[in-house]
C-alpha cells in the first residue's frame, strides 16, 4: 500500500473508517501490522544501542518513535475492532493467499445471489 493512501485511510476516525469495504480494512491491517512491526523493530534497535553505547539517543527521539508505535497500536486495535464486528474473527495472519481467497469468496457469493 503506498504511503500517502495509508496515512490518508488508517488514521480516519473510526466512523469514516466503518464506511471502507471489509476487503480494505484488510489491506489497512495487514499495512499497519507492519509498519508497527517495523516501528517496534526500530525501537528495540533504539534501545539496544543506547544499552550499548551509554544513551546516544535523546529521550525525546526515543519518546517521538514510542509515541508512533502507540499510535500505530491504537489504529491497528481500531481496524481489528470493525473487522471483527463484520466477520465475527480477527485473522491471524493476512498474507496474499488468504486475501485472495476473502476476494474470490465475496465475487463468488456475488455471483449466487
Amino acid at each position: 500500500m503506498e504511503p500517502l493512501i495509508f496515512e490518508e485511510e488508517a488514521f480516519k476516525p473510526i466512523e469514516e473508517l466503518w464506511k471502507l469495504k471489509t476487503y480494505e480494512l484488510l489491506l489497512l491491517l495487514k499495512e499497519c501490522r507492519k509498519r508497527r512491526s517495523e516501528q517496534y523493530e526500530l525501537l528495540s534497535d533504539m534501545q539496544r544501542i543506547n544499552n550499548k553505547t551509554g544513551n546516544t539517543i535523546s529521550k525525546d527521539d526515543m519518546r517521538l518513535f514510542q509515541k508512533d508505535y502507540l499510535q500505530l497500536t491504537e489504529v491497528q486495535k481500531n481496524i481489528e475492532r470493525l473487522i471483527k464486528k463484520r466477520l465475527d474473527y480477527v485473522p491471524r495472519r493476512l498474507d496474499d493467499r488468504y486475501l485472495s481467497q476473502y476476494l474470490y469468496q465475496m465475487t463468488h457469493n456475488a455471483k449466487k445471489g
